[in-house]
């Protein structure tokens, strides 16, 4: 999911996202107002954003790569004021789809390719951290030897390194057959798996939410005869699926989730007669609601939080895609601006960095040139001063 751990600042400040610093908002509640920054490649897309003390990260996957057979992966670390390309150590296959930034390094999530005996591909959990030199691959639990299509979509992690992931496993890549996949990653470093019927069944985890060893929030979808989207809870002592409002008709996928135990937000979309619309749920810390968004065909598919302000990031989706955002309230979902408004593509993760600035990235469409796709990256103005002050700031004032 994208998260933000900033210490010093929050103790644990997650975004797209996760929890926003303290600090006082601009007056006059500013909309943001973008800066593209620009990120070297092509035929990219961009599918998860992380800060932390010591700058940030931005992973997603190479359509074509050209020592792949499959995506290549790709990672870029923002450092004195630009991203640069920050791949060493992954393996050749890969396509990431997670990453989190703690005070004890980097975290990403995804999936590798790799070809069985008979010469068939299959598809397997990744996990890697960074070192400050390269990305080192680790040990994951395959949920199930025989399924062949596994993956893992979102990591959130505590300042300690202890890690959760979620993910999906399947042995013939059929949405009907999906399984819902928790991985535990200790402050050790051994990654273990969490088994639950709950779990299992959700069948297409997409978000979570980890606010303390014993506060975890999962987002998904349920396939098969039921259909429907979950939210589930850990308590530290048990899972128990959230009980969600009456939803908008059609199909509903809830993608994101962040906030405080007792201030809860969640997106994603509904799909009703071949359209698809923002979907957008408050939780109160007693119960879930719906909160009204604009009629729209768009997605949302990422969260952030900063100094009390809730924003999402997504897409369109009638005709070619272009970037989408709201700022949410309990009362209603509203427009903001988004970055380079007139270009088609997505944004697919926000988050929000030490000096009060939203970050958000995806990727272009460049549909009038086959598979030359491009990485977008782009930082608004700062929403508001963070407070107290810190000097963990400076990869990001450059």
């Amino acid at each position: 999911m994208n998260r933000v751990v900033l210490l010093g600042m929050t103790g644990a400040l997650s975004a797209a996202s996760g929890l926003a610093a303290a600090g006082t908002a601009q007056a006059g509640e500013a909309p943001p107002v973008w800066t593209s920054v620009p990120v070297p490649g092509a035929a990219q897309v961009l599918g998860a954003v992380a800060v932390g003390p010591e700058g940030g990260w931005a992973v997603g996957w190479d359509q074509n790569d050209p020592d792949s057979d499959y995506f290549g992966p790709a990672a870029y670390r923002y450092q004195n004021g630009a991203w640069l390309p920050g791949k060493r150590g992954l393996p050749i296959n890969t396509r990431l789809d997670g990453v989190d930034v703690t005070s004890a390094g980097a975290i990403a999530v995804g999936e590798e390719m790799r070809y069985l005996k008979d010469g068939e591909p299959a598809y397997y959990h990744l996990a890697a951290r960074w070192d400050d030199k390269s990305w080192v691959k680790e040990r994951v639990p395959q949920s199930n030897p025989t399924e062949y299509y596994s993956r893992l979509v979102d990591v959130d992690a505590l300042p300690s390194g202890e890690a959760w992931a979620v993910g999906t496993s399947d042995a013939y890549d059929n949405d009907a057959d999906r399984r819902g996949v928790l991985m535990h990653r200790t402050t050790a470093g051994r990654w273990e798996q969490i088994t639950d019927p709950l779990i299992t069944a959700a069948g297409d985890p997409d978000g979570v939410l980890a606010l303390s060893p014993q506060d975890i929030w999962i987002t998904g979808r349920r396939w098969g005869s039921t259909d429907a989207p979950s939210v589930l809870h850990y308590d530290g002592h048990q899972w128990t699926k959230a009980a969600l409002p009456s939803l908008p008709e059609g199909t509903n996928d809830i993608s994101d989730i962040i906030g405080t135990a007792n201030d809860l937000w969640a997106v994603g979309a509904t799909t009703s007669a071949g359209a698809q619309r923002p979907l957008a749920l408050h939780f109160d810390g007693v119960n879930w609601t719906v909160v009204p968004t604009p009629v729209s065909e768009a997605v949302l598919r990422s969260l952030a939080t900063i100094c009390g302000r809730v924003f999402a990031a997504g897409y369109t989706t009638g005709g070619s895609p272009r970037f989408y955002a709201l700022e949410l309230t309990p009362s209603g979902g509203s427009p903001v601006p988004t970055p380079a408004q007139s270009a088609t593509g997505l944004l697919a993760s926000i988050t929000s960095d030490p000096t009060g600035r939203l970050w958000t990235v995806g990727g272009q469409d460049q549909s009038h040139k086959p598979g030359a796709n491009l990485p977008y990256a782009a930082h608004s103005q700062p929403l508001c001063t963070p407070s107290p002050p810190t000097t963990q700031t400076a990869a990001f004032v450059r």
